[in-house]
């Protein structure tokens, strides 16, 4: 079973990004709220390495920790 919200990931402070295996067009679906680009299907930290990967491809950020906002 799955629980989904709408959430907004922030970073702050970012010194870097790369994002690979962009897939933008195969990811996007409206629904009655808008945009959808997606869920993120895995989320892996490695020291200030924040790595998302989902249909959208792999994000990878280096910053100051991020914060999660969810949205009602």
């Amino acid at each position: 079973m799955h629980c989904y919200k709408r959430a907004e990931l922030a970073f702050r402070d970012v010194i870097a990004v790369a994002w690979t295996n962009q897939n933008i067009s195969g990811s996007i679906s409206m629904d009655e709220d808008g945009q959808d680009l997606g869920t993120v299907d895995t989320f892996t930290v490695n020291a200030d390495v924040y790595r998302l990967q989902g249909d959208f491809g792999m994000l990878e950020v280096r910053s100051s920790s991020p914060e999660l906002i969810v949205l009602e």
